[in-house]
């Protein structure tokens, strides 16, 4: 399977298996993407001072800050339709 930026995959049923660095050498999750969706309260918004201002000197300092939030949740719609397989290495334990 080609994949963007000219690289290769191999796959499932025309979906890419791929490795995360962030997953045991032993382990594979088996995901369903369409099932996460991002939930939020609002889109971006500058937090507002006390006095109303968005933008506020460093006390000292030449400088500016402000802060951007945005209050969201990546949330699976169905948990159950997701899976993690371990053990894959091939070595069984003795007990």
């Amino acid at each position: 399977m080609e994949l963007t930026g000219g690289y290769r995959a191999i796959s499932y049923n025309g979906i890419p298996v791929i490795s995360d660095r962030f997953v045991e050498e032993d382990a594979m999750y088996l995901l369903n993407t369409k099932e996460f969706a991002l939930h939020q309260l609002c889109d971006w918004k500058w937090l507002e001072g006390e006095d109303g201002r968005i933008i506020k000197q460093m006390p000292g300092f030449a400088t500016y800050t402000a802060t951007l939030v945005k209050y969201a949740d990546l949330i699976c719609n169905k948990p159950s339709g997701q899976a993690k397989l371990t053990g894959l290495n091939g070595a069984s334990e003795e007990a």
